[in-house]
């Protein structure tokens, strides 16, 4: 085995009175440009965002939430291998009034201000990426211009003439500062906002904790002692970490193939089972890696790899990702060592808060795990009840409809006799 290693700015919106007209957009030609105020707001294929990575990178770096989701290592490789991300556009806001922000940004260079993937709809709302592998939606937004940025980034949908009953924007930190901005923006806009799906979410937080977060009040350390002795019947237990070279290449594949016993995601496929997401997941996390955004995190007890986790981070907050254990350990239950070595030892030196994300969390790092956020879609500019419903309620309405058409042809048939009768 290889060697493993607060308050929102209050911006007066400058957008008054936006109209039509050629913007020179900076970074190379766009899909469509529109000024709005003293800022120009671009779409462009996401395939078509390589030239921008630099002043990507320092939004990022700049943004008001963190988000390794919407990062360039991130997205773009998900646009090279996911179906899901195939179609995506970038919704780009520029502030030609500064410097730059990017190294070797020439004086008067436009500065990136605010980034938002996002699937083109003729009707409908329009949405953000969707994807098992994506834990936040929140867009790229900077600190000091948050709410212009996402003001520019609402009046977007009217230039392309599509005609969107509005935004969804998640999964999205409901509390958090990104969601905050949106909200602000829908306001100075005039458009109505609403949250959908709203759950929660385990999280760690090093700092105070966030607004609406609260604690479960199960205590995990009875579980914790049983799985340590368990797994100390198996040999010496150590914490195997990677996030260089082949140590991280090979930590990869073991995390793969744990995952793939069945246990990880709790009935959700298993990465390896999709060429396309095993392509993914290797090419993220090795981009990811080279900037010193991911680690790998697994759990060894008598030269058995029992449990793992991909650690990723960015500006303060990291996220833990593909969380697995081995499924002939689960009586020994060696995920709980490794939520509670992330919890004490891993992540607490990233930053503040940690979050818990993927389509299925184990249930154990949900009880070591004890904080909680509150997550969901926010939807901006619907009106008349345009607003996007759940997978439940469209099954609902769906088999109500159905029965509604088989009482109707019933009473047709019903009817058809009678007359034919008479």
């Amino acid at each position: 085995m290889a060697q493993f290693e607060s308050d929102l700015p209050r911006q007066a919106l400058m957008a008054r009175g936006y109209g039509r007209q050629a913007a020179e957009t900076p970074a190379g030609p766009s899909a469509a440009a529109l000024r709005i105020g003293d800022v120009l707001v671009e779409a462009r294929p996401l395939g078509a965002c390589h030239a921008i990575v630099a002043p990507w990178r320092a939004l990022a770096a700049a943004a008001i939430e963190p988000n390794i989701f919407h990062e360039p290592d991130f997205l773009l490789a998900a646009h090279q291998h996911l179906v899901e991300a195939a179609q995506l556009h970038a919704l780009l806001v520029w502030d030609p009034r500064g410097d730059g922000a990017a190294p070797g940004d020439p004086a008067g260079a436009p500065r990136l201000i605010g980034l938002w993937p996002f699937r083109r709809a003729r009707r409908g709302p329009a949405r953000g990426f969707a994807s098992a592998f994506l834990g936040s939606g929140a867009p790229l937004l900077d600190a000091g211009l948050a709410v212009e940025a996402a003001s520019a980034m609402l009046s977007f949908p009217e230039l392309l003439g599509l005609r969107p009953s509005g935004a969804t924007f998640g999964p999205i930190r409901l509390d958090g500062p990104a969601a905050q901005a949106l909200r602000s923006a829908a306001r100075l806009c005039g458009l109505p906002s609403a949250e959908l799906a709203a759950r929660e979410r385990p999280c760690l937080e090093g700092a105070p904790r966030a607004r609406g977060a609260s604690r479960s009040a199960r205590a995990p350390a009875a579980e914790e002692r049983r799985s340590a002795r368990g797994l100390a019947q198996l040999g010496d237990v150590r914490l195997l970490s990677a996030s260089t070279g082949g140590a991280m290449r090979e930590g990869v594949e073991l995390l793969l193939a744990l995952e793939a016993s069945g246990s990880g995601h709790g009935g959700v496929t298993p990465i390896l089972r999709d060429p396309r997401h095993a392509a993914f997941f290797r090419t993220m996390t090795r981009a990811l890696a080279q900037q010193g955004q991911a680690e790998l995190h697994l759990i060894e007890a008598g030269g058995r790899i029992a449990a793992g986790a991909l650690v990723l981070t960015s500006g303060g907050a990291s996220w833990s990702l593909a969380a697995s254990q081995d499924g002939g350990l689960a009586a020994q239950a060696p995920a709980a060592l490794l939520a509670l070595e992330l919890r004490d030892t891993v992540l607490p030196g990233h930053g503040a808060t940690a979050h818990a994300c993927g389509e299925a969390v184990l249930p154990i790092l949900e009880r070591v795990w004890r904080s909680r956020e509150r997550v969901g879609d926010l939807a901006l500019g619907f009106r008349g009840g345009a607003a996007r419903l759940t997978t439940r309620e469209r099954a609902r309405r769906a088999a109500q409809a159905w029965i509604g058409r088989a009482r109707r042809s019933l009473g047709m048939l019903s009817g058809g006799g009678a007359r034919g009768s008479g």
